[in-house]
């Protein structure tokens, strides 16, 4: 426990983060980066170039196994960071004796005065600590959560001294009833008793404008217990918490209840969640309520996950701040007295197998590597990522937008006339995506006919004339494209591409790829040819859109045309079916 300094608390008080006005903005902030940043330290010591998994994906030749070459001592982690953050491999820990094993983070310092001045510099009024997966106190919550912790309130506390103004800080911990059978204590009584009942800590808990109770978030899930929230409420009979329920990826009664949500995913005409967003309707996610059904939180992120993020379309993406614009749009519209969106510093993550059984189910771009199969569930490299920290890979595009929609919010403001050009608002710059239909032939007769197509009224008539067939994605999430998760081979399905050459700055990252058609073989195909000189009298018909030359980003797939004997057709990432001699053609990286 800290000493109290009654002069630094006296100035922390004086400038606690208040707002003149009703709306509250707050972010999920992580703290568990203390032994993957010290094993990645542990890469550069002895000389090893520092990889993660954007840079593996943007590689020709480097696999998952090369993050973490072999060392003479253990690593303290073997968690893969998906990007590097602008700030370094960074963490929050520090040893409290000399002689401890925690590990020790030399820019602790730096990046808690560095996060402070951006996070009230967006807007943001608080951070909530994810605590979800650390229901004791044990040494490895010690070290995952609670000794960074310590650290970001005694450092904060030394900022807000020295007159910089930090965000306030909440806690979102899952609440078991039951004390452990090994004596160790629960990690909701611990940070009661050593943050929210600490006078010098204290002073950086959140509190709701117009009460004086601080804030106490639990997961609304499987582990949500209503007599510990009582407990925590009571607080040995102070009386001075308000616990909030969290929880996302839940339907509209949940929502009605009260429940807040860390992300909330847009939905289609039907209600149903979706991770499409180009071809869709408005985002409308979910809002909370209370009991008189007025709305009181709303929540937005940079993106989402419906199933396992490195799943293809099981993720929205960034897209360059599309789905933040679209979630901001009922965001500003509906002005909820509260924000909470997710999130900061989220640069590592759990994996688990593939949650699909579709032969596409793998880390997206990473077909033949060995760790293809145990997936990243909450965020994947650069692009697939609710994060909005600027990074080394994904620069501070996400991040801006981000910010100027939160100051957008608290000024009260929407996307109007005079703001349309704000990145929070323009769309220009966002809507850089083709939607690409997949269409198979219905009459069999003369071998398995193609076609692809960007226009939604052009498959809907196909389809409806009974001589095409949509073909499905197998992975559940986007609602623009039929889903069938019974499908097992994925790989001749739907996807996106750029719709215009100039949308990245470096020329030459683009190239064109064509629609073809012949009326000798009365055949489609795809080529990057403009010519479409692969079969005799080929034309071409249309551009489909334009591939990326090199895989990152929000392109990992390759895209393979499949040159056979009585088909030609198109395979995703994983490569051509080999079958009667096909034949392989790559056509470039596309979403």
């Amino acid at each position: 426990m800290f000493p109290v300094r009654p002069l630094a608390l006296t100035l922390a008080l004086a400038l606690c983060i208040t707002t003149a006005h009703s709306r509250s903005a707050g972010i999920l902030y992580e703290v568990w980066h203390a032994e993957a940043a010290t094993s990645m330290a542990m890469v550069k010591e002895h000389g090893y170039p520092q990889h993660t998994v954007e840079s593996v994906l943007r590689s020709p030749n480097l696999t998952l196994n090369d993050v973490y070459p072999p060392l003479p001592t253990p690593y303290r982690s073997i968690d893969i960071y998906n990007v590097q953050p602008a700030l370094g491999f960074y963490c929050l820990s520090s040893k409290r004796t000399a002689n401890d094993t925690l590990p020790d983070c030399p820019m602790r310092h730096q990046v808690a005065e560095s996060h402070a001045k951006m996070l009230v510099e967006a807007g943001f009024d608080y951070i909530a600590i994810d605590i979800t997966n650390w229901p004791q106190i044990n040494p490895a919550t010690d070290v995952a959560v609670i000794r960074p912790l310590e650290n970001l309130f005694d450092m904060w506390l030394e900022l807000r001294a020295a007159g910089i103004a930090t965000p306030s800080i909440v806690m979102w911990c899952t609440s078991p009833l039951a004390s452990y059978s090994d004596g160790h204590d629960t990690t909701w009584n611990h940070l009661l008793q050593h943050f929210y009942n600490n006078a010098t800590r204290a002073s950086l808990i959140w509190t709701q404008e117009g009460t004086t109770q601080k804030t106490f978030m639990v997961p609304d899930n499987g582990s949500y217990n209503q007599t510990v929230s009582a407990l925590i409420a009571s607080n040995g009979g102070r009386q001075d918490i308000q616990v909030i329920k969290v929880w996302a990826l839940f339907g509209r009664s949940t929502f009605a209840q009260g429940t807040w949500g860390f992300f909330a995913p847009c939905t289609d005409a039907k209600g149903g969640f979706t991770t499409s967003m180009v071809g869709v309707g408005d985002c409308n996610q979910y809002s909370s309520n209370n009991t008189k059904n007025q709305t009181i939180e709303i929540s937005a992120s940079g993106g989402y996950m419906l199933t396992q993020s490195a799943l293809p379309f099981a993720s929205t993406g960034h897209m360059r701040g599309l789905t933040l614009q679209r979630l901001f749009q009922k965001v500003l519209e509906q002005s909820a007295p509260n924000l909470f969106m997710s999130s900061f510093n989220e640069f590592i993550g759990g994996r688990q197998p593939a949650a699909s059984t579709s032969n596409i189910a793998i880390n997206m771009g990473l077909p033949n590597d060995a760790q293809r199969g145990n997936v990243w569930v909450d965020t994947y490299a650069s692009e697939f990522s609710r994060d909005i920290e600027p990074t080394v890979e994904g620069g501070s595009i996400i991040w801006n937008v981000a910010k100027d929609c939160v100051q957008l919010y608290k000024a009260g403001q929407m996307c109007s006339d005079s703001n349309r050009e704000r990145p929070c608002c323009s769309t220009k710059d966002k809507f850089v995506w083709n939607n690409v239909w997949s269409l198979i032939g219905t009459n069999t007769l003369f071998g398995k006919k193609r076609l692809l197509t960007t226009s939604a009224s052009e498959k809907n008539t196909l389809v409806a004339n009974g001589a095409w067939k949509e073909v499905c994605h197998s992975i559940a999430g986007p609602t623009v494209f039929c889903t069938n998760t019974t499908i097992q081979d994925g790989r001749d399905g739907p996807f996106m591409l750029y719709n215009a050459q100039d949308v990245v700055e470096t020329s030459g990252q683009l190239k064109p790829v064509y629609r073809c058609y012949s009326k000798v073989t009365d055949t489609h195909w795809l080529s990057s040819r403009t010519s479409c000189n692969e079969r005799t009298g080929g034309v071409a018909e249309s551009v489909v859109g334009f591939a990326a030359s090199a895989r990152g980003g929000g392109t990992l797939r390759e895209l393979f045309r499949c040159e056979g004997e009585d088909e030609w057709s198109h395979a995703l990432d994983i490569g051509c079916l080999k079958k009667n001699g096909t034949t392989e053609i790559s056509l470039g990286f596309v979403r």
